[in-house]
């Protein structure tokens, strides 16, 4: 009989070589399973400790920093405000006190030499008196004081709107902002020109916005260059891209404010000077301007004429 190689036999195992087998590997990924249980715990306990420990730093840090912002050796004791004239220092003062009562994050003073929110308290105070044009603040912790530098708006010109007993009117400063609203009787003090429209009509209040924010600017040298030319502006009304001067005596100058304004007073000065209206300004109801190499203006005896 023929015998093959060992190659081509094939083990054969019994039922109990084989359930053996089969316990023995079952044995094996208990115990593995047992093991990587045990290295998981462990490392889990060696987390749990280290965030606790960590956790205590973080609380025991904090708790420590907040105590020491507390302490009365960095306290603001002062608060020196310099540079007003017309807002109050006790205002300012309060305001201060009240917006750095409550602790940051409810754990660390405000009210400290070292903490102290100076720069927003700069954008705060700037909001709330609008006559405020610049605020400077400034930590002195070995003085334990707050230094406050103020540079108030200077009133320009008066911005109005309405008619008769419903006009009301407010303080602007050279740049066109409205920083204050005045009384009836303060209203026709002084020979400060009046400004109308440049504001949208609808807000019902207009504190701290700017009256034509586009053309102010160029308006206003356009304003010095008049007086120059002996001129006096009382009034001017802004409409649109154009605009109304009202002059002594009683006359009017209609400019297109899109143009080189510069240019235009330029223009005015040689047609006073040409056609001799200077010595005629009582009788000249306007002087139309706006438009390009043409010159409209009406005497109040005669209609329009052309130049």
């Amino acid at each position: 009989m023929w015998k093959g190689s060992r190659k081509d036999r094939v083990p054969v195992l019994n039922k109990a070589g084989l359930s053996r087998l089969v316990v023995l590997t079952k044995d094996k990924r208990a115990r593995s399973k047992l093991s990587n249980s045990k290295v998981a715990n462990r490392r889990t306990k060696i987390r749990c400790l280290r965030t606790a420990l960590v956790l205590v730093i973080v609380v025991a840090l904090g708790g420590g920093l907040s105590w020491i912002s507390f302490l009365d050796i960095l306290a603001v004791q002062r608060i020196v405000v310099e540079g007003n004239e017309t807002v109050s220092t006790r205002a300012i003062q309060s305001k201060m006190m009240i917006l750095t009562a409550q602790p940051a994050l409810f754990l660390f003073s405000k009210q400290n030499t070292i903490l102290y929110p100076s720069v927003e308290l700069e954008d705060i105070l700037s909001f709330e008196f609008s006559k405020i044009k610049t605020i400077s603040i400034q930590r002195q912790p070995t003085q334990q004081q707050v230094s406050v530098s103020i540079v108030e708006r200077e009133p320009y010109a008066l911005w109005c709107r309405g008619v008769e007993e419903k006009r009301t009117c407010y303080l602007i400063d050279e740049n066109g902002y409205i920083f204050q609203g005045v009384e009836s009787e303060i209203q026709q003090a002084g020979n400060a020109i009046i400004f109308e429209g440049g504001i949208e009509e609808s807000r019902v209040n207009v504190l701290r916005s700017s009256v034509d924010s586009t053309y102010f600017s160029q308006v206003e040298v356009f304003l010095k260059e008049l007086e120059l030319l002996d001129l006096q502006p009382t009034k001017f009304v802004f409409e649109g891209n154009d605009a109304r001067v009202t002059l002594d005596p009683n006359w009017e100058l209609r400019v297109a404010l899109d143009k080189d304004l510069g240019a235009t007073a330029f223009n005015l000065e040689a047609i006073l000077e040409e056609h001799n209206l200077r010595g005629q300004l009582e009788t000249i109801r306007y002087i139309d301007m706006r438009f390009d190499e043409r010159v409209y203006y009406t005497v109040r005896e005669s209609t329009d004429s052309t130049e």
